[in-house]
């Protein structure tokens, strides 16, 4: 039998191009506490803090984000609405997750 192993990219490219199926409310912030939570419950990192800090630092270098004491904020309302958020979100990750194999 063929084992199906999804990674935690399929996990951030599924909640955030179908976060009303998965979430109550769908939001940009309910789609990041989830990941959030999902990526600390897996252990896919042992740091402390978030588990998306070194996404952020990487945001920051690649993109040109300024690191503010409330950047997931800034970076939802950059993009308007939820949703778009929630798909560059996905996109950004995915290019991140190229760059750094280990996450």
């Amino acid at each position: 039998m063929q084992r199906f192993e999804v990674t935690f990219g399929d996990i951030v490219k599924t909640i955030c191009h179908h976060p009303q199926m998965y979430l109550m409310h769908g939001s940009f912030g309910e789609a990041l506490a989830f990941l959030e939570g999902y990526g600390k419950g897996r252990r896919l990192d042992s740091s402390a803090g978030s588990f998306f800090n070194p996404f952020k630092k990487w945001l920051c270098t690649h993109a040109g984000w300024k690191e503010t004491e409330d950047f997931w904020r800034s970076f939802r309302d950059s993009y308007g609405e939820d949703q778009t958020a929630l798909r560059e979100f996905a996109r950004l990750w995915s290019e991140y997750e190229v760059e750094n194999p280990s996450a």
